[in-house]
């Protein structure tokens, strides 16, 4: 049968940041934790905070991303950008969603831990490719014309 896991990551210009598993219903809590305590510290420990880049997120329109509690949260936190309905294919870390998808081997182990390993084996071994998430990040102005 089909196997699912919740994974929730952020990735930047200079590669992938944290990879976090969640819940395949996060709820608005949820997240603002993930926000909370997993962006932000990861965020500070690898930029000083002289070094500290403009923070810019960009996420879908789901009704978790949209709720007041996050709205508020993100009223006194990093930049969200407004993201136009239904463009998944606009966000740079579906990229590295299909990288993942596509890097699973269907001989693999068919549990939920077994997905969940391979996930974070993925994302660390694209640590090892710091000019695959520039280029990635370089392109975002040619899809964003694709879609003016």
């Amino acid at each position: 049968g089909r196997i699912t896991c919740g994974m929730w990551g952020w990735i930047s210009a200079h590669g992938p940041g944290e990879l976090v598993e969640v819940s395949l219903h996060m709820n608005t809590l949820e997240y603002v934790d993930i926000l909370e305590n997993v962006l932000l510290p990861s965020v500070r420990r690898i930029y000083a905070e002289e070094d500290m880049p403009t923070i810019r997120l960009v996420q879908h329109n789901s009704a978790v991303h949209t709720s007041r509690i996050v709205q508020e949260w993100f009223a006194q936190h990093p930049e969200v950008l407004n993201w136009p309905a239904k463009s998944p294919d606009l966000n740079l870390i579906e990229n590295i969603w299909a990288i993942i998808v596509n890097s699973w081997d269907p001989g693999h182990e068919r549990t939920r831990a077994a997905l969940i390993a391979h996930a974070r084996n993925a994302w660390e071994d694209l640590r090892r490719e710091p000019q695959f998430f520039w280029n990635l990040h370089n392109s975002i102005d040619a899809r964003l014309q694709q879609v003016v």
